[in-house]
């Protein structure tokens, strides 16, 4: 089969496209029977290139396609307006991306398989801000948060609290620098 034809499944699948020794290859669309969608490109019989997926739910991906799976540069829409823009890699958010989310948390930095792993930036809606190290989609390592009322604390977090070493700065009464134990100041 060669040139433009529709491909129906007994899976339910739909392809209407390109089609090159009788697979999906070129520009197209695809229909699943769980209602996802797909419009873009194929290489032997499978996403590859610039394409757009869009799902049950409401969540929609366009950016680049590699052998079936999301990978390259991409934007992800999920349902509640949340958007992930970055590096795919292996269907996953990897390397620099930016999330933002509808209620103003925003974050711009690395990410290892779909969270914030590495260095980064995160913005909270009440206007604390974070600087350095995540891991597994919490502060994790060396970092300073900011806060609106003129508090900081630089040093080490563990599990999304203060944790080590470090020192924070209070907006009205002086500072406390030394050993902090998950959240709590632990020492003189």
């Amino acid at each position: 089969m060669q040139g433009h034809a529709t491909i129906e499944r007994s899976d339910g699948f739909c392809w209407a496209g390109e089609c090159r020794n009788g697979l999906e290859n070129g520009q197209g669309s695809a229909r699943w029977p769980d209602g996802c969608t797909y419009e873009g490109n194929y290489a032997d019989d499978l996403r590859s290139g610039m394409g757009t997926m869009r799902y049950p739910d409401g969540t929609v991906y366009e950016g680049y396609w590699y052998m079936d799976v999301r990978s390259g540069q991409g934007t992800m829409t999920y349902p509640d307006g949340t958007t992930y823009k970055g590096l795919f890699q292996d269907d996953k958010a990897n390397g620099h991306g930016v999330l933002s989310c509808v209620d103003g948390r925003h974050y711009e930095g690395e990410f290892r398989d779909g969270v914030k792993n590495g260095q980064g930036v995160f913005d909270w809606p009440d206007g604390q801000h974070y600087e350095g190290e995540f891991r597994n989609d919490v502060r994790w390592g060396r970092g300073k948060s900011t806060w609106k009322n003129g508090k900081s604390h630089e040093g080490e977090y563990r599990n999304d609290q203060e944790h080590g070493m470090g020192k924070t700065m209070y907006a009205d009464y002086g500072y406390y620098e030394g050993q902090w134990k998950y959240g709590w100041r632990w020492g003189k």
